[in-house]
Formats: structure tokens, sequence, C-alpha cells
């Protein structure tokens, strides 16, 4: 049985104790406001408010979708298999999982990447290792397909909306997949191309592990600071000579950087901006990059936007 929305049981309880002139009890409108915010915030509150009615389902089961995040083989074999059925108590009958999903978080590695990225044609947001981003790649490169077991048709790559993507891990001097680029732009992956906001995770030597030109559409790249020893602050300004960049991040990583090797980094990006304004910085800890993803995806400020506000403090 259906249970009482929040308006029926407020009025029931204002004709029992005989006053109809007030009510102790928010409105339905403001009600259902305040779920929708909630839901925005917080998948955990989405999965809890659709179990608590029908009409609250209705509301918190599209949140559920928005923003997923997938760390192990388990999770994601179940979520490929939900994209396309239909929910119980959904709020439409042609309601499928996979016209919600913006922003995707795919830790575990493996071919279910394929099923999952081309099922969610909304995607915007997108965070994964380089090897699920090779995957993506090879699977939708004519010249390379022919050699991995599953084909990924280009159409759904180019049918999407443009990606800002993050690489949790660009450890490999090979993992931006610049071989993979043919002179020929009918045998290279579209995938490349769709990407225009990037961030990495951790990176190695900035000279040898940023090969970023054939992400032609490339405008904003946030990359972290975190080994001084092996990375020259100087060689990130070589991004400015890719096709589209405007907008370069140093992210400096506090939890894997010295209080001297931290200012050392900020005097240098200071100095640089009063010779190229299009550098910037932020401050971060790499134990909190999937929460400050979430958080990005969920509404909340950017890394673009808190690079701004830190910047002009300086």
């Amino acid at each position: 049985m259906e249970k009482d929305s929040p308006h029926d049981t407020q009025q029931s309880s204002v004709r029992s104790i005989g006053q109809p002139e007030f009510s102790p009890y928010l409105p339905t409108e403001l009600v259902i406001d305040i779920f929708v915010h909630g839901c925005e915030l917080s998948t955990e509150i989405s999965l809890a408010l659709s179990q608590v009615s029908t009409w609250a389902r209705k509301i918190a089961l599209p949140y559920v979708y928005q923003t997923v995040v997938i760390k192990n083989h388990a999770t994601k074999q179940a979520f490929a298999k939900t994209l396309n059925q239909r929910s119980i108590q959904a709020p439409h009958p042609d309601f499928r999982p996979k016209d919600y999903v913006q922003s995707l978080w795919l830790e575990a590695v493996s071919n279910r990447t394929l099923t999952i990225f081309s099922s969610c044609d909304n995607l915007v947001n997108l965070a994964l290792p380089a090897d699920n981003m090779m995957w993506l790649v090879y699977s939708s490169s004519p010249a390379s397909s022919a050699n991995v077991m599953s084909m990924l048709p280009p159409r759904t790559i180019t049918r999407k909306k443009d990606l800002h993507v993050l690489i949790l891990n660009a450890k490999n001097p090979k993992w931006s997949l610049r071989n993979n680029v043919s002179n020929n732009p009918a045998h290279t992956s579209p995938f490349f191309a769709k990407v225009t906001h990037l961030r990495i995770g951790l990176v190695g030597p900035y000279n040898t592990h940023l090969d970023l030109a054939h992400f032609t559409r490339l405008t904003h790249i946030a990359v972290p600071y975190h080994q001084p020893e092996d990375q020259n602050l100087s060689d990130l300004l070589r991004v400015f000579d890719f096709p589209a960049t405007v907008f370069l991040v140093v992210v400096l990583l506090r939890d894997m950087l010295s209080d001297t090797q931290y200012q050392k980094a900020i005097d240098w990006v200071r100095q640089t901006r009063v010779t190229n304004p299009k550098v910037y910085v932020v401050t971060s800890r790499h134990s909190d990059l999937q929460s400050e993803w979430e958080e990005e995806a969920r509404r909340g400020f950017s890394i673009w936007d808190k690079a701004e506000i830190t910047s002009r403090m300086l």
C-alpha cells in the first residue's frame, strides 16, 4: 500500500488537534525542495529517500544514478546489468537508469567499461584509470579495434556531450596513448576530441608524461605537483603549445610535499602569473581526490573555480 504524502500526514495531524489555522509542519512543496537538495548532495541520501515511500522514491531515483562510483568488479558487473532495466516505482514508465548517469567513477579495469560508457549518453564527468581509457581508445580506433575483443562504434562517443575527464594515475609515460593517433583522422579514436577538461591524479616527470597534443579540443588541464625531484614546474608551460589550452592548474598535493617544497611551488606560480595569467594554482590532497571529484560532480565548486579564487589571492 502506498504511504501517505507529507501533505496528507500534516493535514490529519492539524485536524486532530483542532487548529486548522496553524500547522507546525512544513508545506509539501518545501519538503520536496529539501529532498531534492539532499539528493543533489549525496547518493546515500538518494538511496535512503528512495526507500521511504513511493512518492519519495520517484523524486530520489534519478539522483541515485546521476553520480555513480564503481571501485570493484562486482559492483561494475551489477551496474552494467542495471542500466537498461525497469525500476520498481520509477518516476515514469520509460525510466531507464542509463539516461540519468552524468558522472561516473570507473576504477575497476575491464571490458565492461565499454558497455557502461556506450550506454550512458548523458555522461559529462568521467574518472578512470589510464587502463580503462585504453579500453575506450583501442576499441573505438579503426586501426586497432581488430585486435581487441569488443568494438565500440565511434557514434557512441561522438553523440555524447564534451567530456571532463579525470585520469587517476598517469605514471606510465605512454598513458596518453599518443601512439594510437593516425595521420588520418578517420583511423583515430574520436575519444581524444571529446575531452575538453582534463585532470590528472598522479603523474610522472612532466617532460615525458604530458604528451597531450592529440587532445585537440583540450582547453583546461590540471596537473599534480608531488615529486619535486622529478617534476620541473617550468616544463608545464609547454601545455600552451597544444592546440586549444587556455587554462593550466598546478595542483599542489600537500600530503606529498614538504612545507619548503610547497612554498617554492607557490612562489613559482606567483612569479609565472606576472607574465602568464593563464597559470593557476590550487591546494589539494591526493587522499581527497575521490571526495573532491564527487563534490564537483554534485554541483560543488570545480577545481577550475577553486584555482581562480586561490590564484587571485596570491
